[in-house]
């Protein structure tokens, strides 16, 4: 019976290796060459000539950077600000908390295509299209973030913040 599963295994691994294997072996292929058959994807010649050509004639690199950043920014931001909100709602209390929380939870009913729009008028009447802040700004409000942070805000015991003063 184990090597049913293996087999099963392998031929799972195989049907979602092949296509990365073939997008890698057509992309070092000359331009133009024709694949009719499983035994040209491994015949000569190959070239790399396509990823030099993609790496110094378009701004690759510059665009790869601006991902990073980008991402990086958001993530830290993302997180100090969830944390705090998480922090508060988990173990400050206050008035109308259970009602903060709601609101917060209810923004996880609001699917992202549907405030893409509001959004991008937004950012227009702001002034901040085309910059960093027009793309880091929007994707700070996670209200999953601050959930997820209050659930582990919420396991911490209050003896261990108090501690920590």
């Amino acid at each position: 019976m184990k090597w049913l599963y293996r087999i099963i295994s392998l031929a799972f691994a195989a049907f979602f290796l092949i296509p990365l294997v073939w997008m890698l072996v057509v992309s070092i292929k000359k331009e133009g060459m024709k694949i009719t058959s499983v035994v040209d994807w491994f015949t000569p010649p190959y070239s790399l000539a396509v990823y030099n050509e993609v790496i110094m004639d378009t701004k690759l690199v510059l665009w790869s950077w601006n991902s990073l950043f980008v991402a990086a920014l958001v993530t830290l931001f993302t997180v100090i600000i969830a944390a705090m909100a998480g922090f508060v709602l988990s173990k400050i209390p206050f008035r109308y908390k259970t009602f903060i929380f709601l609101f917060v939870l209810s923004g996880l009913l609001i699917p992202g295509e549907a405030i893409l729009i509001p959004l991008y008028q937004l950012a227009k009447e702001m002034g901040i299209l085309n910059s960093y802040f027009g793309l880091i700004l929007p994707a700070l409000a996670s209200p999953i973030a601050i959930i997820v942070l209050k659930s582990f805000f919420d396991g911490c015991l209050m003896i261990c913040w108090k501690a920590c003063r």
